[in-house]
């Protein structure tokens, strides 16, 4: 393809009349621009506008209506050689009598396209990989967290109430993993286990409320109640917080519990 495109720009060359010894050819025009380098060129006028007759404006037309139609399949090399032709034509005065043939929001959606492939020939920017990273991490977390609640609900519907609620308050135990822990409410906001704060157990916190206002033991029973489980949001000592929780009942009694744990997104 570069090999027929070489021996086009020179029969055009010659046809106009233009030496490619002598002056600037199209050839020259677009591997700077490949290049980047065009501006650092320092063309003039007159060659610009001699480059610009000896192009064949059909074929510009064609390239770019080839790659419009071939989005998907449409290289690098090839639109970047098509910017190039269009740059050629815009700079040598040509262009503006071809507005018919080339609308102009076909050329922005060429430049755009050129964007989009050098920001993914270059990769992920520090800050994009910062975002990837945290995303990846709440996926873990999340997942993390779900596994946990589940596993609990599974062991409270085999093993009971009361053997349950010991393990969660072991700080040592299998349902801390990290700076993850569990915790467990009645359903009048009673802390019936806690795997962080002992001191928790016993106490009525139906009314506990965080930094914002929002109740905090009310949201997640109410969520349990009303959806069996799902996700609730607070600010807890002032960070936020994502916490996932499910309703249990106690087969022998009837009573109903939650089950909680959450985390901290960074």
């Amino acid at each position: 393809m570069k090999r027929i495109y070489g021996l086009v720009i020179l029969a055009l060359s010659v046809a106009n009349g233009i030496s490619a010894m002598e002056v600037l050819t199209v050839h020259d025009v677009v591997e700077a621009y490949k290049a980047g380098r065009h501006e650092d060129k320092g063309y003039t006028p007159i060659e610009l506008q001699a480059v610009a007759r000896s192009l064949n404006k059909d074929y510009v037309f064609a390239k770019i209506a080839e790659i419009e139609l071939q989005d998907t399949d449409s290289s690098f090399d090839g639109i970047e050689e098509a910017l190039a032709l269009l740059w050629i034509l815009e700079q040598g005065g040509e262009l503006k009598q071809h507005e018919m043939a080339f609308p102009e929001s076909s050329l922005k959606s060429i430049r755009s396209e050129k964007k989009a492939l050098l920001k993914a020939a270059a990769g992920p920017t520090a800050k994009e990989l910062g975002r990837q990273r945290r995303a990846e991490l709440e996926k873990q977390k999340t997942m993390t967290i779900n596994q946990l609640v589940k596993t609990a609900v599974a062991y409270f519907n085999q093993n009971g109430r009361e053997s349950t609620f010991a393990l969660i308050s072991n700080p040592n135990g299998p349902f801390v993993k990290g700076d993850i822990y569990m915790f467990a409410y009645d359903m009048q906001g009673i802390a019936v286990a806690h795997g962080q704060n002992a001191a928790l157990l016993g106490q009525n916190l139906i009314d506990l409320q965080d930094s914002r206002g929002n109740p905090i033991i009310r949201d997640l029973i109410e969520v349990g109640k009303t959806k069996g489980s799902g996700w609730t949001e607070y600010y807890l000592r002032n960070e936020f917080k994502r916490s996932y929780v499910e309703k249990v009942t106690d087969p022998k009694t009837q009573t109903d519990y939650i089950i909680s744990a959450g985390y901290y997104p960074k």
